[in-house]
């Protein structure tokens, strides 16, 4: 029996049809009737490739190494062309086969072993699903579309071909498995039999890969269902009735589809790690699959070569993002753990595992005081103390990794504070390693080689513990102006020029990474107890044109006056006048504005004071603001509400020649006023007196060509004499 699978025109076909698959045998037996009008011969031929079948019996029993002993009698009675006695036999083996173990006993399911979620499996059974925070009731219970978008045309959600993708991941049936065994109601294992088998025969196998919208089987959903949700479901549901043997044939064709596919389609970066993980899942768990040794072999070997290069020396993925980071952690770990419990560690390269630790430990450095790491590119809330338990026990001595994972209880913190981590080139800077230190984020770094955003020199803050100055890290993939603006420039705390954003080139093969221009100067970094200075450069386009270079200059003062003066220089590349801004976005809609700045208003709250420097400075403040061309005072996230209210400070300056911004971050205690009294500038806007009217004052004074010079006073105690990025 064939069906309509995947190809060009599947999604639109399948849409309109409004089913998960079309028989098209007939359709295509009256075009092919038809030939003689040439045009429907053409669209019948194009169509063959995509006509797929549920893998022919004959192609799955050639797939099985039927010389193994245990599988004698399947081999016998496949001989003798008895193909149902081969089936039955071959069922039977495999519900009661003991070896290769899992992580748990499929055969003797152990109530005390799970924590059922009775309503989230009940929700299943009634149709409810939720992909990419957005739910969904089929109104046929559980009988689902694997093609169909809620999003898709929605008057409600804008349209995000992640639904449908994740959707084909089927990251709900463990939820489905622990309820079965814990509770021993029937309907959750026939809800998850009657979801795999309509899956297998709906979404078969592709004849040539597809990345595309309406796919059920890109690459990394194949790696990511192999890897997870369908071993996890085989072995829960293995003892169950509802697991019937036609439907028992039916997943051991659908693995087997999807080691040949992984194998002959895999792509790079972090998709290779799932796809890798995923493959190596199918042959340790099938060893009698003929190709399983292959497979197991090969996704070793393409992954620990893929982590070789891919983790940088400070540790980053190349990426250069503090989500996928842990993706390409986790499946990288999760193949070794697969080979354990299935003993093929033997398949796996020597050291591989060893890679590992340097990524680990690149997350400690770079934490914020929250104990999750910032949002770098497209990111989400991650947990390092839960990133280094996971790691630890297999790298038990790193004491960096003992500290985090005890919830920085046990041991003592890291011998640093502020660290550049200069092969990603993100500069983190803090007063110490609590829960209520101030700590800033300064990316220096290249693009990445995906999931970017355009925003050098972008700073986040953390006041006293509290995320404040912010990256949204990017928000849902869909597709929407929000969407836009959340990887834009205008979303993030650095300079758009004439209101232009940054337009770094993408990666290329030359440059896989986006380093941008290659005569950008190295980033530069300094620290001490006492401060922290860190420089930066852009010299890649605004818009369309490189109109001008940008040299941001951050001065973290962290002595008696805990606080960061910001110094952006704007070169042009001609002699024609500019407009500069600089964008700073905040985590509140709480503020009061004075004639000297820009102060969150949070009770009960850290708070911080935006101070423009530089006389003359235009000063505008947005809150959730949109018109037909632009976006400001927006949080995109990626949890409902989505698009949540935020305050955005725009300093602008215009004029010919070099001209700067000049920002004083000061940071505040609850309840703490500014107490900023005045901010006079001389010496042509180099220096700087921040005077606090009660005897403290901060002098500063900008060094031609670059550095900062400062004095720290603050009231019976001892000055402070800086010098950061020049000799005093």
């Amino acid at each position: 029996r064939c069906w309509f699978s995947e190809g060009p025109m599947c999604a639109p076909w399948n849409f309109v049809r409004g089913k998960p698959s079309v028989n098209l045998s007939v359709l295509l037996g009256s075009m092919l009737m038809a030939s003689a009008h040439s045009a429907w011969l053409v669209v019948a031929l194009c169509l063959l490739p995509y006509v797929l079948c549920v893998m022919p019996d004959a192609q799955f029993f050639s797939g099985l190494n039927l010389d193994l002993p245990q599988l004698a009698k399947v081999k016998t009675y496949y001989n003798a062309n008895n193909i149902p006695a081969a089936k039955d036999a071959l069922v039977t083996y495999y519900k009661t086969r003991t070896t290769p173990k899992w992580y748990f006993d499929p055969l003797h399911p152990n109530k005390s072993a799970v924590t059922p979620n009775k309503k989230g499996a009940d929700s299943l059974v009634m149709g409810n699903v939720e992909n990419v925070n957005i739910p969904y009731k089929f109104p046929n219970g559980s009988d689902y579309d694997w093609f169909f978008n809620p999003t898709y045309k929605s008057d409600k959600y804008p349209y995000d071909p992640e639904w449908q993708w994740q959707f084909n991941r089927m990251d709900p049936w463990p939820v489905l498995g622990a309820a079965w065994w814990g509770l021993s109601n029937d309907s959750y294992a026939e809800t998850w039999a009657k979801q795999m088998t309509s899956w297998v025969v709906a979404c078969p196998r592709p004849a040539q890969v597809n990345q595309s919208d309406w796919s059920a089987w890109r690459t990394i959903e194949a790696g990511i269902r192999m890897g997870g949700s369908w071993p996890d479901a085989w072995n829960r549901f293995l003892s169950s009735d509802a697991f019937s043997p036609d439907a028992v044939i039916l997943m051991l064709k659908g693995f087997m589809d999807h080691g040949d596919y992984l194998q002959t389609f895999h792509t790079s970066g972090n998709w290779l790690t799932m796809e890798m993980n995923g493959l190596f899942t199918v042959g340790a768990l099938f060893p009698e699959f003929s190709h399983a040794p292959s497979w197991r072999k090969f996704a070793a070997t393409q992954l620990f070569e893929e982590t070789r290069a891919d983790f940088l020396p400070d540790g980053m993925w190349y990426e250069l993002t503090t989500g996928y980071d842990q993706v390409s952690i986790g499946n990288t770990l999760a193949l070794w753990q697969v080979a354990s419990v299935t003993n093929c560690t033997g398949d796996v390269p020597e050291g591989y595992v060893g890679i590992l630790q340097n990524a680990y430990r690149y997350n400690v450095k770079l934490m914020c005081p929250n104990g999750q790491l910032p949002y770098v590119n497209d990111a989400w809330p991650v947990n390092v103390a839960g990133q280094c338990q996971q790691g630890l026990p297999y790298f038990p001595d790193d004491e960096l990794l003992q500290w985090c994972a005890s919830n920085r209880q046990k041991g003592a913190p890291p011998p640093f504070e502020s660290i550049w981590l200069n092969s990603s080139n993100y500069i983190a800077l803090r007063t110490g390693w609590g829960l209520e230190d101030t700590y800033m984020l300064f990316d220096v770094a290249p693009l990445g080689a995906r999931h970017f955003h355009q925003d050098k020199l972008n700073v986040i803050v953390d006041v006293f513990g509290r995320r404040l100055l912010y990256d949204s890290g990017g928000g849902p993939y869909e597709q929407s102006r929000y969407r836009e603006f959340a990887v834009d420039t205008p979303s993030h705390n650095t300079v758009l020029v004439d209101h232009q954003p940054q337009r770094r080139a993408g990666p290329t093969d030359a440059d896989p990474m986006g380093s941008g221009n290659p005569k950008t100067p190295r980033p530069t970094f300094q620290t001490s107890s006492e401060f922290d200075y860190a420089s930066g450069v852009y010299m890649d386009p605004y818009g369309t044109q490189a109109i001008a270079t940008h040299k941001r200059e951050v001065l973290f003062i962290k002595e008696n006056i805990v606080s960061f003066v910001i110094v952006d220089t704007l070169t042009p590349n001609d002699s024609k006048p500019h407009v500069y801004q600089a964008l700073w976005n905040l985590l509140t809609t709480e503020y009061a504005k004075t004639n000297l700045s820009v102060v969150t208003n949070d009770t009960g709250l850290p708070n911080m004071a935006v101070y423009p420097m530089v006389p003359g400075t235009g000063v505008q403040t947005y809150v959730a603001f949109e018109n037909a061309s632009s976006l400001y005072g927006w949080d995109v996230d990626r949890n409902p509400p989505f698009y949540i209210h935020a305050l955005e400070i725009v300093h602008e300056r215009s004029g010919a020649g070099e001209m700067q911004l000049v920002t004083f971050l000061l940071p505040l205690q609850k309840n703490q006023k500014a107490g900023v009294k005045s901010i006079v500038a001389s010496n042509e806007n180099q220096d700087y007196t921040i005077d606090f009217g009660d005897g403290s004052f901060i002098n500063v004074m900008l060094v031609p060509g670059g550095g900062i010079k400062a004095v720290v006073s603050k009231a019976g105690q001892v000055e402070v004499v800086m010098a950061a990025g020049v000799d005093i």
